[in-house]
């Protein structure tokens, strides 16, 4: 599972932001889909145990501090390595994350976890496996964090919840699944469709 960047900020006890590596920062260039949108991601809350908080890619910020600084130039940024190796690049990506449960060795627990995140804290984006496993409480399906992300602030928030359930529906073929993630997709799309009518 790749590395994608680090926790720079919280918003909440549940919603933080990472900035994503830059190219070459590390050994592993996260790519653009590591950290898209609805992406599940994971962050240790305490390096010294196996507490993990996971969460879901949901909004994504771009800085850019040379914006609006339209002023003359003595050089291009072509020439900038050349003639200043040490100026730091200060464009970045970030992207928001909303904090929806804890893993603890085999257990899951969905919801507010007790603890928040360290700055500075690794995200690594989850791979099939691991979402399903996450998915998996009592060794049956289980979404117990979707009333928190319901009520997440994001006017991107109803999309977020389509998302997860797309992706579930194909990590879960069961029959019984399928019709509860059916039912939850249904609804979830007919609130996109509702919600912009106000």
């Amino acid at each position: 599972m790749p590395v994608i960047g680090r926790i720079v900020k919280s918003n909440s006890h549940t919603d933080y932001v990472c900035q994503v590596f830059a190219p070459r920062e590390t050994a592993h260039d996260p790519a653009p889909q590591d950290y898209a949108f609805g992406s599940f991601v994971k962050a240790p809350i305490d390096p010294a145990d196996d507490r993990t908080a996971v969460g879901i890619v949901y909004d994504t910020i771009l800085l850019n501090p040379e914006y609006g600084s339209l002023g003359p130039r003595l050089n291009p940024p072509s020439d900038q390595a050349l003639l200043a190796p040490d100026y730091l690049v200060e464009k970045a990506t970030a992207v928001g994350i909303i904090i929806v449960g804890l893993q603890e060795g085999d257990t899951v627990k969905h919801g507010v976890i007790p603890l928040s995140l360290p700055v500075d804290a690794e995200v690594s984006s989850l791979d099939d496996d691991a979402i399903r496993r996450f998915h998996l409480v009592g060794g049956k399906l289980s979404l117990g964090y979707l009333p928190n992300l319901i009520s997440h602030q994001s006017p991107l928030v109803t999309e977020l919840g389509l998302n997860v359930i797309r992706q579930l529906l194909s990590l879960f073929p069961e029959s019984s699944d399928q019709r509860l993630l059916r039912t939850l997709a249904a609804h979830f799309s007919w609130q996109a469709r509702v919600t912009p009518l106000g």
